[in-house]
């Protein structure tokens, strides 16, 4: 059985202004429908006044059009997500650990957590893994 694996820039780089986030309208949604695992990364330049990072949210839809109100969360109720550290002055990627991909379809937000600068540059890619 082959594995496949397929990157896509679901966020395109943008700045995110200080205490903002995108919106899911941002976000090209994560066709999961024969996936086996997921991975996202972050991709973002942080002000050389930075004193907080990004934190990345996860957004499932069972069908691609609606989705939650409220983020992805586990069993006991604690959303999904995935915070960045800052760094002041640098450009910074990180990957996620790999995320089970249970909804059929996924979105994320991300948000600047710095309420005084905006975070530059700032992309998301997802890497989908198939078996076929």
């Amino acid at each position: 059985m082959a594995i496949l694996k397929t990157s896509t820039t679901i966020i395109s780089p943008r700045s995110i202004p200080a205490g903002a986030s995108t919106g899911l309208d941002a976000c090209v949604p994560i066709d999961l429908t024969r996936a086996t695992q997921l991975v996202l990364v972050f991709r973002g330049t942080f002000h050389e006044k930075a004193q907080r990072g990004a934190k990345v949210t996860l957004w499932p839809s069972y069908d691609g059009v609606t989705y939650d109100t409220a983020p992805w969360s586990n069993i006991e109720g604690k959303p999904l997500e995935w915070e960045i550290p800052p760094a002041p002055g640098q450009s910074v990627v990180r990957t996620s650990e790999p995320i089970s991909p249970t909804p059929k379809y996924l979105k994320v937000k991300v948000e600047n957590l710095d309420t005084e600068y905006a975070i530059t540059n700032c992309s998301v890619v997802a890497t989908v893994q198939t078996a076929g």
